[in-house]
């Protein structure tokens, strides 16, 4: 039994990782160009990406997650132009495992692997370009973007609540 809690534990320190968004732009344009005002857009300050190409979900945006901390166990995040060893997490409502938080990440994750574990998710490019996830009986759709990557906006008010809650639980 102890044997096999060093091997766990082994494990969990030397998990590699691997995140995949990449974006490119094409001449002159700016890279703040795919900052949109709009909750109908594409935002990579405010926005979820589905991803997947991701083993883990991970947040750049502080203000989307509670409770971020340090994690038991870091993870080294590898992409196709290196690596980065990652040593926080917290909480999304809703979300069953750990999120990673990364603020010099590009964008905000979700791994797609991670919602198909807790949720039904399906694409029908018949009806429409947008993948949707059942939560708990209600859809939530990742539509494409015009940058091909599938997104969601939190609703108005989110950020907010989060707060709230977590005044709540300093009471």
């Amino acid at each position: 039994k102890e044997e096999e809690n060093k091997t766990d534990e082994k494990e969990k320190k030397g998990k590699l990782q691997w995140s995949g968004v990449q974006l490119y732009q094409y001449g002159d344009s700016e890279q703040h160009s795919f900052l949109q005002e709009s909750k109908n857009e594409l935002d990579f300050e405010e926005s979820i990406i589905l991803d997947t190409g991701s083993t883990f979900s991970s947040i750049k945006n502080k203000e989307l997650m509670t409770n971020i901390q340090d994690a038991d166990y870091p993870i080294t995040m590898n992409t196709n132009v290196g690596s980065r060893k990652i040593v926080q997490n917290g909480d999304i409502p809703g979300m069953k495992y750990k999120v990673w938080y990364d603020s010099k990440s590009m964008a905000n994750i979700f791994s797609f692997a991670d919602l198909v574990d807790q949720y039904h998710v399906w694409y029908d490019s018949h009806v429409e370009d947008a993948f949707v996830v059942d939560v708990d009986g209600k859809e939530v759709r990742f539509p494409r973007s015009e940058e091909g990557l599938y997104y969601y906006n939190m609703p108005e008010g989110y950020k907010e609540s989060l707060r709230s809650m977590e005044e709540l639980d300093t009471q």
